[in-house]
C-alpha cells in the first residue's frame, strides 16, 4: 500500500508540474522534449510508414523542437550527429512536401535561429544545406545577415541565386 501511495503521489506531483510549464503539447499530452527524444529513439526507420509518422511528429513541433535536435549537434570532427542530421534532414524534406508546406516557415525559423548559435562550421555547412532546401529567394538577405563565416557565405549566395 505504501508503494502506491509514494507512487500516486510521484504521479500527482509530475502531472503538475508539466500542467505549469508552457511546452507545446501534441494529441496525446507529450511535450516538445518528450516527442523530440521518442523520435530520435525511433530512427532510423525501418519502415516507411513508421518513417513517416516519426519525422511528422518531429516536424509538428516547428522551430522549438528543431532547436532541440540543433542544440544536440556535437563538433564535427567528434563524430555522434548522425542520427541528429538524419532527423533534420528528414524534417526539412517533410515539409518541402506540398501538403506540408504550412510547416516550412517554422522549420525555416528553426534553421535559422539553429545556425546563429551554432559554432561549428562543418555543422554550419550543414544547416546551412538544409536551409537552402527551404528557403526562399525573398529571405536571401534575412539569411545573409545571419551568416557571419565567409565560406558559408559564399556557399549561400551560390544556392540562392
Amino acid at each position: 500500500m505504501k508503494k502506491y501511495i509514494s507512487f500516486i503521489t510521484l504521479l500527482i506531483c509530475l502531472l503538475a508540474f508539466s500542467n505549469t510549464t508552457s511546452a507545446q503539447v501534441d494529441s496525446r499530452q507529450r511535450a516538445t522534449s518528450t516527442i523530440i527524444a521518442d523520435g530520435l529513439a525511433q530512427l532510423p526507420a525501418q519502415q516507411p510508414d513508421v518513417y513517416n509518422k516519426v519525422i511528422g511528429e518531429l516536424a509538428n513541433t516547428g522551430s522549438e523542437g528543431l532547436q532541440m535536435i540543433i542544440n544536440m549537434l556535437t563538433p564535427a570532427d567528434k563524430g555522434k550527429n548522425a542520427t541528429f542530421e538524419y532527423a533534420i534532414n528528414g524534417i526539412v524534406n517533410y515539409v518541402t512536401l506540398k501538403e506540408n508546406a504550412s510547416l516550412k516557415d517554422a522549420v525555416r525559423k528553426g534553421l535559422t535561429e539553429g545556425l546563429a548559435k551554432c559554432t561549428d562550421n562543418a555543422n554550419r555547412a550543414f544547416l546551412l544545406s538544409q536551409l537552402q532546401k527551404c528557403a526562399t529567394a525573398d529571405k536571401r538577405n534575412a539569411l545573409l545577415a545571419k551568416c557571419t563565416d565567409n565560406a558559408n557565405r559564399a556557399f549561400l549566395l551560390s544556392q540562392l541565386q
